[in-house]
């Protein structure tokens, strides 16, 4: 729910949450660290996949591990597609929730699918 600006007697911290108080005395709570939004998050599909990035995990299509992203449409992925940065210790997450990975070579040889384990050859 929003409030607001006019709306709002004062903000405080507590306890790292942010805390907005209206004027008749309901308070808003905003998370602001990522960590609390991780723990919020992961009960809505979405899992840590690099230092300070969330990705919701069922939305993605395939990985590229030439470039370490995530894209959330059919390879090749057009160009400016919404991507998402993968770190090296997550990509075993990908593998086990059964995401496509492709290169772009696979992708002009039209080859679907390349398993976690496999060489890629430049």
């Amino acid at each position: 729910m929003a409030i607001a600006l006019k709306e709002i007697a004062h903000i405080y911290i507590e306890d790292g949450t942010l805390h907005y108080q209206s004027l008749d005395g309901q308070v808003y709570s905003q998370i602001t660290r990522l960590e609390e939004m991780e723990r919020f998050a992961q009960m809505k599909g979405f899992c840590k996949v690099e230092r300070g990035y969330l990705a919701q995990t069922d939305k993605i299509v395939y990985y590229n591990p030439e470039t370490h992203n995530a894209y959330y449409e059919d390879p090749p992925a057009r160009k400016g597609a919404t991507y998402t940065p993968i770190g090296r210790p997550y990509v075993k997450l990908l593998e086990e929730k059964g995401i496509m990975f492709a290169t772009n070579d696979s992708v002009k040889s039209k080859q679907k699918f390349i398993p976690f384990n496999a060489t890629i050859k430049k």
